[in-house]
């Protein structure tokens, strides 16, 4: 009995840790994280380079409006001018000349020349009534009149408002996820710290079962029980473990950094705060800056300019055209001649306005206005999403609110259990083995207590997503 005593003693001078001791590691903020994440996370470069898209496809909608300056070389037809020659008239009669052989001989040689320059010419060959011209030069057009374009320009505008949203969205998404990883991994640390204090004790009562089973004060059902709940323990513990590795490779994912064996350990901070929006409050601001709603209005109007832009096909358009350059009336071998190239301008306005495209337009009409059908369905379909979605979550947020207090109460009662179980093993009212179970009760209401702690956390962080508010803004100071 004397040994038996010692032991006893010895087990119960054993320091029992709250946790155990680890190398000094890097403590990270939630703020830090979120920081890295939205720098290296890869869908919001890419919602960035869409926005990026959705200002080109701007400046191009909108360029077709201003003024568009060519350089042109172009062929131009002309009416064929017969050509004359001086002394043509004199061709009928220069047999019958009477002067000098050098008169007649300038004649007979001019006649000549003048045909085989007309026969020479190619050009004028290929048309008995048109010859072939050439002009280069600066030609500028203005869309006086457009209404299809100026609607284009209102729908690439709406786009640029819809890739801003949308890049909200992605932010949104990443600090969402990383808030997410960043509790889930704090859960994980604290379990594992509570399940090694669940083996210490469960060891601790296997080798005081041992004991008393060996001085027959213990039957094998207790040995076998003590035995059980250290091995499962023991699983647990791995188990926690395993999951804490998992959580950790889950929040550097979501971080955008790779895992390069780098310990760190997550900032202390066990304030639980409290919402000061009620329900209604939450829904109008969810309307106004959820962003799957804002995206779905966005879109809705897009389709609907989209309607608009489909019935401008059935709108005039008017066009100014400007022409500036140097043409030549006949493309022949002299096209290299500079005394052949004339000076040219000249103006031009065109209108046109759509009679008859064999029910085209109506039909692209038809079809934009199916579209817009649908984003209003969308809309209202969004609308009552938002609405459960947020009653779900702030049903929740009340219940677990409940649910922390009395884990709270759990906490100090499992606390109160222990202090008394100890002062009465200390007056010899109680036993050991009682003692180690009130430390498991205190431990098992810590695991309840963090569980939901961590259920709040993120049913704080879904609110926060939705109404696109941060957790300071939403909770009372």
């Amino acid at each position: 009995m004397k040994y038996l005593y010692i032991t006893i003693i010895l087990i119960v001078l054993m320091p029992i840790s709250s946790g155990f001791s680890q190398n000094k590691s890097r403590v990270v903020s939630l703020n830090e994280c979120l920081t890295i994440a939205i720098q290296n996370n890869q869908s919001i470069m890419v919602s960035d380079e869409d926005r990026k898209r959705a200002l080109a496809e701007y400046r191009a909608a909108n360029a077709q409006r201003n003024i568009i300056i060519n350089a042109e070389i172009k062929s131009h037809q002309y009416p064929k001018v017969p050509r004359t020659w001086k002394y043509a008239v004199l061709d009928p009669y220069i047999p019958y000349l009477t002067g000098s052989d050098q008169q007649k001989a300038f004649y007979t040689y001019a006649s000549k020349k003048r045909q085989s320059q007309q026969s020479d010419n190619v050009i004028d060959k290929l048309s008995e009534y048109y010859t072939l011209g050439i002009s280069f030069g600066i030609t500028a057009g203005v869309s006086l009149y457009n209404e299809k374009k100026n609607r284009l320009v209102k729908h690439a505008k709406t786009g640029v408002k819809l890739a801003d949203i949308q890049t909200k969205k992605a932010m949104g998404d990443v600090i969402f996820s990383v808030k997410k990883a960043y509790y889930g991994y704090m859960m994980s640390q604290e379990t594992v710290v509570l399940q090694k204090k669940l083996l210490k004790y469960s060891e601790d009562r296997l080798k005081l079962t041992e004991v008393f089973y060996k001085n027959a004060q213990k039957q094998l059902f207790d040995l076998s029980k003590a035995r059980y709940d250290y091995s499962d323990a023991q699983l647990q513990l791995q188990k926690s473990i395993n999951a804490e590795r998992a959580a950790k490779i889950e929040l550097l994912r979501a971080m955008g950094v790779p895992d390069d064996g780098t310990e760190f350990v997550l900032e202390e901070n066990n304030e639980v705060p409290e919402l000061q929006y009620t329900l209604d409050e939450l829904i109008k601001l969810g309307e106004l800056n959820y962003p799957d709603m804002q995206i779905v209005k966005i879109q809705k109007e897009m389709t609907k300019i989209k309607v608009g832009v489909e019935k401008a096909g059935h709108y005039p358009e008017v066009d100014l055209q400007l022409l500036g350059g140097y043409e030549n009336g006949q493309l022949d071998r002299y096209v290299f001649d500079s005394a052949n190239w004339k000076p040219s301008f000249a103006a031009a306005f065109v209108a046109r306005i759509p009679i008859y495209s064999g029910g085209m337009v109506s039909a692209r009409v038809d079809a934009a206005e199916t579209e817009y059908n649908k984003m209003v369905y969308k809309e209202k379909d969004a609308l009552v999403n938002l609405r459960l979605m947020l009653q779900n979550h702030y049903a929740t947020l009340q219940e677990l609110t409940k649910q922390l207090s009395m884990s709270k109460m759990m906490m100090e009662n499992a606390e109160k259990h222990y202090r008394l179980s100890q002062k009465l093993y200390e007056s010899g009212s109680t036993t050991m083995l009682e003692l180690h179970d009130a430390n498991v009760s205190r431990v098992n209401s810590e695991m309840s207590y963090m569980k939901a702690r961590y259920d709040y956390l993120m049913t704080l962080a879904k609110i926060s997503s939705i109404v696109v508010l941060g957790e300071d803004s939403l909770c009372k100071k």
